[in-house]
């Protein structure tokens, strides 16, 4: 807190201008109903398709742990289903220095009780929160979000602010 403090001592927050204050506002305000209602948000279409995956149980989409190729075009999401045809660029949208894709894919596995260090011995599985079509649906719609927003804060970052 101090340090935010001393820094705020140092300088005035400031707000840039922008001539293109309705198409900023525009941009913003669609980034931020993209990332507020991520969970009913579009899906990303995997470039093999799912069309049977809708038919499915959601024992099919149990996942143990998710990986992806050294490309990240396919994510692995568990021994019967694959998603291919992810771009490069899905990947450029970061949170704490990780893509938000990798974070589902390190969140959404079971871990042992030892490893978390649980003294009750629980072990971690996230297929029972919501079932594991929940994580499946998830993955997509992050994957969709993630291209969504580069593209939106790629609009942003080239609309002209005052210095």
């Amino acid at each position: 807190m101090r340090e935010h403090k001393a820094e705020l001592s140092k300088d005035d927050p400031r707000v840039p201008f922008s001539k293109d204050f309705k198409e900023l506002s525009k941009l913003g305000k669609t980034l931020a109903d993209l990332h507020l209602n991520y969970e009913n948000g579009e899906k990303f279409t995997p470039s093999n398709g799912d069309i049977l995956l809708d038919s499915r149980e959601d024992a099919y989409f149990y996942v143990h742990k998710m990986t992806k190729s050294k490309d990240g075009s396919e994510i692995y999401y568990n021994k019967d289903i694959k998603i291919c045809g992810i771009p490069k660029r899905a990947y450029d949208y970061v949170l704490n220095q990780k893509s938000a894709i990798d974070w589902i894919i390190e969140r959404y596995e079971i871990t042992r009780a030892d490893k978390t260090g649980n003294k009750a011995k629980i072990p971690n599985n996230p297929n029972l929160f919501k079932g594991s079509r929940y994580i499946y649906d998830l993955l997509l719609r992050v994957i969709a979000l993630s291209l969504k927003s580069v593209d939106l804060i790629e609009s942003i970052s080239r609309l002209d602010y005052e210095s």
